[in-house]
């Protein structure tokens, strides 16, 4: 993938995340605990998407390994951001959409991990 194609990719999946990325997860299924996980979970993945999109290492936005990585983080991550937009949009969210993103959170976080330790290279 070139550099051009690359940014354009992230400039795209950065425009979701921007408005999303000083939400908090306020409540999700009354445990503050897993209220608190989640939103660090997604504190971590804003954070890397914004490192990778300021990057100006061509090195780093060159690599197939973590674009490959960084996409399958976002595959992994899409219901917890899901939950946040509803959440910042006020929009009432059914009992069952809660439970599919609590079981979402470990593997959000898992390919998190995968992307920061490619980033550490970096």
């Amino acid at each position: 993938m070139t550099l051009q194609k690359h940014v354009k990719n992230l400039a795209a999946i950065l425009s979701l995340f921007v408005c999303q990325g000083c939400a908090e997860i306020k409540t999700l299924g009354g445990n503050d605990e897993i209220a608190e996980y989640a939103e660090a979970v997604f504190r971590r993945q804003n954070a890397i998407t914004g490192r990778i999109m300021m990057s100006t290492n061509e090195a780093l936005l060159e690599d197939e390994r973590l674009h490959q990585a960084e996409m399958a983080m976002y595959d992994a991550c899409k219901l917890l951001n899901e939950y946040s937009s509803r959440e910042m949009d006020g929009e009432p969210m059914d009992v069952l959409f809660k439970r599919k993103v609590r079981a979402s959170i470990k593997g959000c976080d898992d390919s998190i991990k995968r992307v920061e330790k490619i980033l550490q290279k970096y």
